[in-house]
Order: C-alpha cells, then structure tokens, then sequence
C-alpha cells in the first residue's frame, strides 16, 4: 500500500499482509478505519463465494466416489451462507456505528468456518479455506476496534 494510513491500519491487524493484498487495493481514496472496514467485510464477503465455488466443483466432481465428504461440504455451504448473512448483518450496522453487532456478527462468522475445518482433509489444493477465511475475518475485527 502506497497510502501510509491504510498501511498503518493493516500493520495493526494479525495478518498484515493478508490485509494489503485484499483490503488495501480497494482503499484507493479511502484510507479510514470505518472505510476499511467495510472492505475488509467485503473482501471478505467475496472469498466465501469463490470458496462455495469451489465446494461446489468439489461436489460436482466427487459426488459419487466421495459420498461422506460431499455431505460434508454440504453442510459447510451452510455454515458458509450462514457467514455471508453474518458479514453482512455486520455490514448493516456501520452505519449506525453499532460496534457491538459488528463484532458479535464477525466473531458469528469466525464460528461458522470452524465447523468446516475437517471438510476439505484429503483435498489439498482446498486444505487452507477456512483457515484463510478466518483470518480475514479477524482483520475485519481488528480493523473495527480501530474506528472512534
């Protein structure tokens, strides 16, 4: 990040470069904490639906070889669509700058990857999902607990 505020906000979170590669380059007029934070969330948003996607093609591809881990993965694209409703309830309360919502909607969020992670054992190019998943959620809190 060019800007020395964004990148002063993303060395603040726990994964600093996590939050260069996916928040910053969507902060290009906007370096505010409240600002990033919404990007974060939508950044955020974003690789849930790539990692539904890829459930999806995994779904698809293994579905009748796989039998139990497609059960599996069916019930993280719940916990996944559950996340996405959890963003974007925090989402919703920024405006109102209702920091309680926000962080119980991301910690929500945090829970719904959680119970993903043994989903994807075996699947190696989809192993770190939800790990990464959590970590840009963790941004996201790290990032509010910025905005005065």
């Amino acid at each position: 990040a060019r800007n020395p505020e964004i990148k002063k906000i993303c060395d603040s979170t726990d994964y600093p470069s996590l939050c260069l590669t996916f928040v910053a380059p969507f902060c290009k007029h906007k370096s505010d904490p409240l600002s990033m934070l919404e990007m974060a969330i939508r950044a955020t948003s974003s690789q849930i639906r790539l990692t539904i996607a890829a459930a999806d093609k995994l779904v698809h591809a293994h579905a009748n070889n796989l039998p139990a881990a497609v059960s599996r993965l069916g019930h993280c694209k719940d916990s996944y669509r559950d996340a996405l409703d959890n963003l974007q309830n925090a989402m919703d309360a920024i405006p109102d700058r209702d920091f309680g919502t926000i962080n119980s909607m991301l910690r929500a969020a945090v829970t719904d990857f959680s119970d993903c992670d043994d989903a994807f054992v075996g699947m190696a190019q989809y192993s770190n999902y939800d790990g990464h998943l959590t970590k840009m959620v963790s941004n996201c809190v790290a990032i509010a607990s910025l905005v005065k």
